[in-house]
């Protein structure tokens, strides 16, 4: 009996000493890193401005080329003085606008910066 529990033993265990976690499909090991983009032009619109909630801006640039962004609760949103703003005032202002896009292709502003009034 001991050599029949001995050999069960030997043969089930490197199995459960090198059994691995699995990993979830959607997870891949390598780093993505953002990719920082630009954009100016004239606020055409602000929707649902609120500091808590995710809300879009449209920007028209000197080509009539418009861009919508979503504006998250952690935009830098930053005054023609270099002080931090909201955008209640937006809309006519020209802006500057640090933005990454996402697989989706959506543009998620990370900084507004009033150039003109």
């Amino acid at each position: 009996m001991k050599k029949l529990t001995l050999t069960v033993l030997l043969l089930i265990f490197p199995f459960v000493c090198f059994a691995e976690e699995p990993v979830p499909a959607n997870t891949s090991n390598s780093t993505v890193t953002e990719r920082i983009e630009n954009f100016t032009g004239k606020v055409d619109s602000v929707s649902d401005w609120s500091t808590t909630t995710k809300s879009k801006i449209v920007v028209r640039d000197d080509k009539g080329l418009h861009s919508t962004f979503v504006v998250a609760a952690d935009t830098e949103i930053i005054g023609k003085d270099g002080d931090p703003t909201t955008l209640d005032w937006a809309k006519g202002n020209k802006v500057a606008i640090r933005y990454t896009v996402n697989r989706e292709s959506v543009k998620t502003a990370k900084s507004i910066k009033v150039l003109t009034d």
